[in-house]
């Protein structure tokens, strides 16, 4: 979520701009920024919850850091089911090598191209790299959940 600079750059294009955060005081400067079609949830990406809070389809999903945070491989599954679950069929989730390449101590785990693709056997997902360092995780066709 951070500083809600994708949503300012894409608000004005897109029906919806949803973001989370695990910080009330992200959420509140988002609130604050009165961007247009932007919600911000506080909510942790890796949460059970997640599924009854998270209602809506999107067609893209931006992650720039899928494992840094999480504190175990089930958490990490629950994440992809979550966002998998509401990804519209052939919606994406984008990614970035730099951003996988954080570390944040004592959660989490450094990916890389090769742990994606190795993902697609355990989740109806295809990936692939759109540039360098950029990766996209396309939601396969068939239903999910």
């Amino acid at each position: 979520m951070g500083n809600s600079k994708l949503a300012q750059r894409f608000a004005g294009r897109v029906h919806r701009v949803d973001g989370l955060t695990v910080h009330q005081h992200e959420k509140t400067h988002a609130d604050a920024l009165g961007i247009p079609n932007y919600t911000v949830y506080v909510l942790n990406k890796y949460s059970p919850e997640f599924a009854s809070v998270i209602t809506n389809t999107y067609d893209f999903i931006i992650d720039n850091n899928l494992a840094s945070f999480a504190c175990c491989k089930y958490h990490f599954s629950l994440m992809f089911e979550n966002y998998l679950r509401v990804l519209s069929p052939g919606g994406q989730i984008l990614t970035c090598q730099i951003g996988m390449d954080a570390y944040h101590g004592y959660f989490g785990w450094v990916m890389t191209y090769a742990d994606l693709v190795s993902l697609e056997r355990q989740f109806p997902m295809h990936v692939s790299q759109l540039t360098d360092v950029v990766y996209a995780i396309t939601r396969a066709s068939k239903t999910w959940g």
